[in-house]
């Protein structure tokens, strides 16, 4: 089932010789149609002037937004968060691609399209070669470029699963950004939350008894959600479970020297039992004409390397209520606010 609304071309940088960059937005099952990976794709390039919204929904409901402001050059992405993936084990809560929706707009160049996923639940073998348009090929990750940058702490005082296996109630982990390089030049980035081989919680450690092996032997920055005996990831015992953000299939991706000076995004997890507690999260990449950034009224501080920022809030606040204000080195200043 699709349901489009109608595009203009002009005012999505589409023209009769160039393909319209608008004309893909909707939804992506990714590189592969039964991995439980889903997104709400609006391409870098159109309407950079309008505000962009890009939703993934399921069955259920909504599961994550991400909210581009105007005057961003940059694609919206929407990740549906391994939500749907593997087996669910919460009643009332639906499972897999053939469930993911998606939602997406540009202020009035382009009305609210919503793409349904293929319908492979229909079908006798219960899948489909079908996935939808894929994510931009040249907004993939180049091999070994992703960096985690800027910290953040998570504003929840528990994890998803704290207290569940018995034991001292845990922490959830900080945030940062995964920032890569994109094959046309671009700086992709997206949050997560951050475990590594410190992070407690190990799927061999049981309560009260010490790890063994080595554990994680990198640092990962992905979706910790709430855990589920069948899904997939990793399994960590009195937190969650873990997935790494799969970078190799697309991102929230720019060049932050152009246009704004800068990379922004406003992204929102919804709490839900087979995701998460439910976060907002401003972040974004500032480009080298960019002297600070504020997030509703609070300094974030910009990464030594790739000069990442973000700063988590609790639940789903609203773009509004959360103003981004730039300052420049030449003394101007720029107010976002979604």
């Amino acid at each position: 089932m699709l349901v489009v609304g109608g595009l203009a071309a002009v005012g999505c940088g589409g023209s009769a010789h160039a393909p319209d960059p608008c004309a893909s937005a909707g939804f992506s099952g990714g590189t592969t149609g039964s991995d439980g990976e889903f997104f709400a794709i609006i391409p870098r390039g159109c309407a950079p002037e309008e505000t962009r919204v890009c939703t993934v929904a399921d069955g259920t409901g909504p599961i994550d937004r991400e909210v581009i402001d105007a005057g961003i050059d940059a694609s919206c992405v929407a990740f549906n968060q391994f939500v749907g993936s593997g087996m669910t084990q919460v009643p009332g809560y639906v499972s897999g691609e053939c469930f993911g929706r998606a939602s997406v707009s540009a202020g009035r160049v382009m009305s609210r399209r919503i793409r349904f996923a293929p319908r492979r639940c229909l079908l006798p073998h219960g899948h489909s070669r079908d996935v939808g348009p894929p994510p931009p090929a040249l907004e993939r990750a180049v091999p070994r470029t992703a960096l985690v940058e800027g910290h953040a702490a998570d504003p929840w005082d528990r994890a998803p699963e704290s207290g569940a296996v018995g034991g001292r109630p845990l922490r959830p982990p900080p945030w940062a950004l995964l920032v890569w390089r994109a094959r046309d030049g671009a700086t992709c980035f997206e949050p997560g939350q951050v475990v590594d081989r410190n992070t407690p919680g190990r799927s061999d450690q049981l309560p009260g008894v010490r790890p063994t092996g080595r554990g994680l032997t990198r640092t990962l920055v992905g979706s910790l959600r709430y855990d589920s005996r069948s899904g997939t990831g990793i399994q960590l015992y009195g937190l969650g479970r873990f997935s790494p953000y799969p970078s190799a299939e697309t991102g929230t991706c720019g060049f932050p020297a152009r246009g704004a000076g800068l990379l922004l995004s406003r992204e929102t997890q919804w709490p839900r039992r087979d995701n998460s507690l439910g976060h907002t999260i401003v972040s974004g990449i500032a480009g080298l004409k960019v002297a600070s950034v504020t997030v509703a009224g609070r300094a974030v501080e910009l990464s030594a390397r790739r000069r990442a920022f973000l700063r988590v809030l609790r639940g789903v606040v609203a773009p509004r209520r959360v103003p981004v204000d730039v300052r420049y080195l030449d003394g101007r200043t720029r107010t976002f606010t979604g």
